[in-house]
């Protein structure tokens, strides 16, 4: 039998207990903040939290995708522990989208970096020194480094490569 007056608040220490057997610690801290402030808006009773609540909520305070993604997370699995306990008869967020994240822009080596890398290529290994230089100077991914067939007339003053650009 459902409880119909259950508060979200008032399952939040249930559900980080049970939490806390199969979650790391940073796991259960971020949970915890998140269900907490959810707590606060989210006052309804659970039976009674609808998905347009959930959106509301997830679209207040002015916070990073990242910070969406993470506290709707953590709604969708305290809602899915709430069914499984028999709290709830349906997931409120089953209809929501998840928040999709841009993938981070790659983080470039510093100057001392490549030097290091530089550094530790032996001069007799000339081949090895132009694909990293080639990469380095250039940009050029790994692979398409590697896919680089260069002429083997190197008295041209020009370097003529040939590359099949894939799109």
């Amino acid at each position: 039998m459902i409880e119909s007056r259950l508060l979200l608040a008032a399952q939040l220490d249930a559900f980080l207990a049970d939490l806390e057997r199969q979650a790391r610690p940073n796991t259960v801290s971020a949970y915890r903040s998140d269900l907490t402030l959810a707590a606060q808006y989210l006052t309804r009773p659970l039976d009674q939290i609808g998905m347009n609540d959930v959106v509301t909520f997830l679209s207040t305070g002015d916070v990073s995708a990242t910070t969406r993604a993470r506290r709707a997370a953590s709604l969708k699995r305290f809602f899915a522990w709430a069914v499984q306990q028999g709290l709830l008869l349906t997931k409120p967020m089953i209809k929501i989208e998840r928040v999709r994240l841009d993938d981070p822009a790659p983080r470039g080596l510093r100057r001392e970096q490549i030097e290091a890398i530089f550094a530790v290529i032996p001069r007799q290994q000339m081949r090895d020194r132009l694909l990293f230089r080639l990469i380095y100077d250039t940009g050029l991914r790994v692979g398409e480094a590697l896919g680089v067939h260069l002429e083997q007339d190197f008295r041209l003053t020009d370097l003529n490569c040939t590359y099949t650009w894939i799109t």
